[in-house]
């Protein structure tokens, strides 16, 4: 597993024209911290392999300079066999040399240079504690020997390699590929052993399905690739590994000071605090909670003890890391209730908690009746567009024979169900045309299976006493 040849620089961002090599976008100089000025020119070449000023590709005498060794003043003394001589970053024939600094990898990879004096540089590693911290090939040597090499060079090595991204350390204990590179560190007993994402995380290797797939945001195939037709998501679908600040570039995250992460910054690839801009990229349907009772106010705190300046609108909710437990990745302490999903409804609406004023005393269908999913009445009964009604599980897991809970009345993501597209702010009080309801068209309701011409009465006012009582 080697670098890429025969690939084109323009997918780097970078153009060459008669030789001198240019960023392709206007502000490609303000995105990756590079200047045009700062670009060293190195060869390209064409499909013969010759040398091309125009439209080349990467080959190895791009990064290789085959006649010049690069040694080091110290080794051209008498005594020292240079043909003996283990190359190094600083040598092995290479056009420009590392000097620590990685200069020949971010020569060409301009956008990644942002990694450098963050908690990912681990160059750090070794100069606070002046020992190595060292990849598979144990190439980082300590900075007593002076010659602690950059910081690219930590992960990755441009030959014999791990399968993906280059890697040069060893893999985690992870079930995806992706995760098992960021394990290499994120895990116990390892460098970054006090960052662990916890029990309860975001799934991984998982489909992105109906889902919103965004452009800005990578997915995968089974193997770890980046491809067209990738739809799994992994570790760095939401994260990138070189840029602490998605929103500043020249933003560092301070290793020396030991600055602590948060939803705005911690190597994501858009702000998660305020409007959770990373998550609904994804989840575009439950932007409509913008604004609305369910986007908790600056007094709210979830179980990490985050306020929603820190959180963004949906952490208080649900944390992608570090949760109450993996069912909608909770971050509230579930409430009482005789299934998951009022469980978790009860984290606010309960006597004791902060939706104390909209406490429904009557909530509770009986769980031992079990109804068919919409889809499944959509078929059976033949009828299209009829009301959904979700049911779930005994895990709280949406499913096509199941119990009728909050849930299934209820779209906790949307006041009211005409407004599909963007948030209403809720100043008044709510009623059997909104509250959160999934919807305001009753015929066909799946009350009526059982309850027959009372179904409707049922479901508008399910909340309260006479609905519930034997009569």
């Amino acid at each position: 597993h080697t670098h890429p040849v025969n690939v084109d620089i323009k997918r780097l961002g970078i153009d060459a024209v008669r030789g001198q090599w240019h960023l392709l976008s206007n502000n490609a100089e303000e995105k990756s911290g590079q200047k045009n000025s700062e670009l060293i020119s190195l060869p390209l070449y064409n499909d013969k392999g010759l040398p091309a000023d125009h439209e080349g590709r990467v080959g190895c005498g791009t990064c290789h300079d085959p006649h010049n060794w690069s040694v080091k003043k110290k080794e051209k003394s008498d005594d020292v066999d240079v043909a003996k001589l283990e190359g190094d970053a600083n040598s092995s024939f290479l056009r420009i040399q590392d000097k620590g600094t990685s200069k020949l990898c971010v020569n060409c990879h301009v956008d990644k240079q942002s990694v450098f004096l963050t908690k990912h540089d681990l160059t750090d590693q070794a100069i606070r504690h002046n020992r190595p911290v060292e990849n598979t090939k144990e190439q980082i040597k300590s900075v007593s020997e002076n010659n602690v090499q950059g910081a690219c060079l930590h992960c990755h090595q441009p030959h014999n390699a791990g399968p993906n991204a280059l890697w040069a350390r060893p893999l985690g204990d992870e079930k995806t590929p992706v995760a098992k590179m960021c394990a290499s560190c994120h895990q116990k007993d390892k460098i970054a052993g006090k960052k662990l994402p916890g029990n309860h995380t975001h799934p991984l290797g998982v489909s992105i399905g109906e889902l919103k797939k965004h452009k800005d945001l990578p997915l995968f195939n089974g193997e770890g690739h980046k491809s067209k037709d990738a739809d799994l998501v992994d570790c760095a679908s939401c994260h990138n590994p070189h840029q602490w600040d998605p929103a500043n570039i020249k933003n560092r995250s301070m290793p020396l000071l030991g600055e602590e992460g948060n939803a705005s910054n911690s190597f994501l690839r858009a702000t998660a605090n305020k409007n959770s801009d990373l998550c609904i990229k994804c989840h575009a349907d439950k932007k409509t909670i913008i604004g609305t009772d369910h986007d908790l106010d600056k007094k709210s705190v979830n179980s990490l003890k985050q306020k929603r300046d820190v959180s963004g609108l949906c952490g208080q909710c649900h944390v992608p890391h570090q949760g109450e437990s993996d069912l909608y990745l909770w971050a509230q302490s579930p409430g009482k209730g005789q299934d998951e999903i009022e469980r978790r409804c009860r984290s606010c609406h309960d006597d004791m908690k902060s939706a104390k004023n909209k406490n429904p005393k009557q909530g509770q269908h009986p769980k031992q009746i079990k109804v068919w999913s919409t889809e499944l009445r959509q078929k059976f009964i033949g009828k299209k567009n009829i009301p959904d009604i979700r049911v779930f599980n005994e895990e709280g897991k949406q499913t096509s024979f199941g119990s009728v809970s909050c849930a299934s009345c209820h779209n906790p993501h949307q006041w009211q169900v005409i407004h599909q597209k963007t948030s209403v702010s809720v100043k008044s009080e709510g009623n059997v045309m909104t509250s959160f309801l999934r919807n305001n068209d009753s015929r066909n309701i799946v009350c009526a299976d059982c309850h027959d011409k009372d179904g409707l009465y049922r479901y508008k006012f399910f909340h309260s006493d006479s609905t519930h009582s034997e009569k």
